[in-house]
């Protein structure tokens, strides 16, 4: 009779539905936090792509001066860059540092999501010695005010904010950084 009193309870392994929640809830929770750490990354490697593209473009513009008695490449006033184009009998800057192995894809920042700023048509960049008749990379030049250090004014870059309100730019003095306004 003791032997029927005892009897063996089978162990059940299956989860009950509150388990099976909870464990949902975890898996949901830290998929979430990876999803907004994926795209943080992702963010920063377009960033990070954008200033490894100017720092190609920024050489092949030394380069250029070099090869021009220190001048750089002749471009319109307002500084923005086309591809593929000729205004005025001046070839805009991609054609002109072709010869440096700088292709027109460089001029468009991963980022730019702008229709005008389309590899055939503009670029994600702005050349701020446009215009200028000094030498690119003295290390002084004179200006209205007098004499004026150039070194470490902006050579290329962006000028629209596409890094979370940054923008990537190339110095004369050879450094690239993202800059807040």
């Amino acid at each position: 009779m003791a032997a029927c009193l005892i009897h063996k309870r089978s162990s059940n392994k299956a989860l009950t539905v509150i388990e099976l929640l909870v464990v949902v809830g975890v898996v949901t929770l830290l998929l979430s936090l990876s999803v907004a750490c994926f795209l943080d990354i992702r963010e920063r490697a377009k960033q990070v792509k954008c200033l490894a593209q100017l720092r190609q473009i920024a050489p092949a513009l030394v380069m250029y001066a070099d090869d021009h008695d220190g001048y750089g490449p002749a471009t319109p006033q307002d500084g923005i860059i086309a591809t593929n184009e000729v205004t005025d009998g001046i070839p805009d800057l991609p054609i002109m540092l072709s010869k440096y192995k700088i292709g027109e894809e460089l001029f468009l920042c991963p980022k730019d999501q702008i229709a005008y700023f389309h590899p055939n048509f503009g670029s994600s960049y702005i050349f701020f010695a446009a215009g200028l008749d000094v030498r690119l990379f003295e290390e002084k030049h004179q200006a209205i005010e007098g004499w004026v250090d150039i070194s470490g004014l902006p050579l290329i870059g962006e000028g629209m904010g596409l890094h979370q309100g940054a923008n990537n730019i190339a110095y004369r003095d050879g450094h690239v950084e993202l800059k807040k306004p």
